[in-house]
């Protein structure tokens, strides 16, 4: 779901240095898995308001091009 690419760009946006984190050369495995995971998250959302879209689209294309405009 992520590429090779995001999954550096999230690996070097980890910067905190928390007590109680897990670390590999001075990265916080817990706080990468969390950023990870907000990014998916992200990624899905998008994923679902696009095919929620295209779904209102089917059924009323003025209705669906005033929520595509909203949500843009």
């Amino acid at each position: 779901m992520l590429s090779n690419e995001e999954l550096k760009q999230i690996f070097f946006h980890c910067n905190n240095n928390s007590p109680d984190g897990s670390f590999a050369d001075d990265v916080d495995i817990l706080e990468y898995g969390h950023k990870v995971a907000a990014v998916v998250i992200q990624k899905a959302v998008k994923a679902e308001r696009e095919k929620c879209i295209e779904f209102v689209m089917s059924l009323n294309t003025e209705v669906g091009k005033a929520l595509a405009e909203k949500r843009q």
